[in-house]
């Protein structure tokens, strides 16, 4: 069983504060019968911008350097900042973002980890789609997600 627990603030009309303590509890995957993976334990922060409907302007930041993906022992402290554009009355967005591990000696330049991060989203009444693609600083693909939501108010 996995738990997240999430404290959101409006600091201001504009401005949101997110503090986020995730996977409590211990949680696991069992990958065979002997083995499972733990889900590491990770605190987060983030901030987001809006300073119109159509644009947004985010920050996310580990508190700690952690495991972040499950069965890698590799401890990290990710941030990632990031921008995104809505049309047509918020039904369609573009997002860029930069990623980076600020536990390390460099987090940005030629011997970082720096990834860019792009995305479309889709929302159609109460559904989203959204689609990303990560990139390494080499320009090889690093990641790729596509994601569905039915959005509850």
């Amino acid at each position: 069983l996995r738990f997240t627990i999430a404290l959101a603030w409006k600091v201001a009309e504009t401005l949101d504060l997110t503090l986020v303590s995730e996977n409590l509890g211990n949680p696991s995957i069992p990958v065979s019968d002997l083995e499972r993976i733990e889900m590491p334990h990770r605190y987060r922060a983030a901030l987001a911008f809006r300073p119109v409907v159509d644009w947004g302007f985010y920050i996310d930041a580990d508190l700690r350097k952690s495991s972040v993906y499950p069965g890698i022992s590799v401890k990290r402290q990710p941030l990632s900042v990031g921008i995104e554009k809505g049309f047509f009355q918020n039904a369609a967005f573009l997002r860029l973002g930069l990623n980076t591990d600020i536990s390390q000696k460099y987090i940005v330049g030629a011997r970082s980890n720096l990834l860019l991060s792009l995305g479309v989203g889709m929302r159609v009444s109460a559904f989203l789609v959204d689609g990303g693609l990560i990139l390494n600083k080499n320009g090889s693909i690093n990641g790729l997600a596509i994601a569905g939501y039915y959005v509850v108010n």
